[in-house]
């Protein structure tokens, strides 16, 4: 079963820095690369969406803080 799913980072002001993830994934289990040389220390903000194909929509954003 595919689901939707959709992975972006934010700066600590609600820009969007990176989109990790935008597109349909099989179940399982993934990852991703958030490559942070360009950017500064300080806090962002990770966000994921997925909706299920019966339409079920989960959301959560976690902090995370970027220490160079």
């Amino acid at each position: 079963m595919a689901s939707y799913v959709k992975l972006i980072v934010y700066d600590a002001v609600g820009k969007e820095i990176v989109k990790l993830a935008d597109e349909n994934y099989e179940a399982g289990r993934f990852s991703v690369t958030f490559d942070a040389t360009q950017y500064t220390s300080g806090a962002y903000f990770c966000s994921i969406e997925i909706k299920g194909t019966d339409g079920t929509i989960f959301l959560d954003s976690k902090k995370m803080l970027l220490v160079k």
